[in-house]
């Protein structure tokens, strides 16, 4: 029996209720989040209990800081002396363990919480999710101008039909995930200035993004197995190589970066030389990858 398990997180980062409500969850299922990663939120088996999970943020933080940060270590010492303890974070979300009956809660003051939400989103999860729905449209219209200039030349391709289902999928999610967020922001100012919480997304968010994640599992499981029942096995090895060299760049850039943090290198440092083991590990990896099917093709 493993006592580490991983999962696919679906939550957002201003999503801090349901991530507070599943991890407390986990908890009384007996299993402890140990870390947060880029893909994959592991946790460690432990004896069921029913412990006090809870969010608070830092704008300023970032991926690339020291681990810990001046700003980190000084809120996990002001936690502890409450009882709560470090158990990750995730970008600007902090989150903190506490097994005591009735905790002292972390955040009292509702339109605090909302405004440092509000300043953590603008650092991270509003820039990237609109220039990925940028990206994501401007694709989906190409794909839609093919379909319509040359339309059995898409449908035959699996590629193509593949890549334009995908290109759709995240046109929704990332469409979903912001408008969910500004609608989020809406509830929770009239909510705080009525002297209330702020707002709970609510499940459909949550589902949406599981659905889509499901969605392109499913689309590429498709795309494999037509490519190999249509195609000569080359082209499906080199298919699942390119895969698997992309899952490894990523895993490797991640493991650069993180052990950056653990030794103190300063932030501009860091993302400089991530940055770099990127493109290098990209040229190197992927670059030799394409150019040695491409040789072997014309051979």
């Amino acid at each position: 029996m493993s006592n580490r398990k991983r999962e696919v997180c679906s939550y957002l980062l201003f999503d801090y209720r349901g991530v507070e409500a599943h991890l407390m969850k986990m908890a009384a299922r007996g299993w402890r989040l140990e870390k947060v990663g880029t893909y994959f939120w592991t946790y460690r088996r432990a004896e069921p209990a029913r412990v006090t999970y809870a969010v608070t943020y830092l704008p300023d933080a970032s991926q690339f800081d020291p681990d810990p940060s001046e700003q980190q270590a000084s809120l996990a010492e002001l936690c502890a002396a409450a009882g709560w303890e470090k158990a990750a974070d995730w970008g600007q979300m902090q989150i903190f363990v506490n097994e005591r009956p009735d905790p002292v809660p972390l955040e009292t003051d509702e339109s605090v919480r909302l405004e440092v939400i509000r300043r953590s989103m603008k650092k991270s999860f509003q820039p990237w999710g609109i220039a990925a729905l940028v990206l994501a449209a401007v694709m989906a219209i190409l794909q839609i101008k093919t379909l319509v200039t040359d339309p059995i030349h898409l449908l035959s391709s699996n590629s193509g039909l593949t890549t334009s289902v995908l290109w759709d999928a995240l046109v929704v999610l990332q469409a979903g995930n912001l408008l969910s967020y500004r609608r989020w922001c809406r509830r929770s100012a009239e909510s705080v200035a009525r002297g209330g919480p702020c707002a709970d997304p609510g499940r459909g968010l949550r589902r949406l993004n599981r659905v889509v994640l499901w969605l392109a599992v499913l689309c590429l499981a498709l795309f494999f197995v037509s490519s190999a029942a249509s195609a000569d096995g080359g082209t499906v090895l080199f298919l699942l190589c390119y895969l698997a060299v992309f899952v490894l760049v990523a895993y490797l850039v991640n493991r650069v970066r993180r052990y950056l943090q653990r030794e103190g290198v300063s932030r501009r440092a860091n993302l400089g030389i991530t940055l770099l083991v990127d493109v290098v590990l990209a040229v190197v990896l992927v670059g030799g990858l394409t150019g040695g099917y491409l040789a072997l093709s014309l051979n």
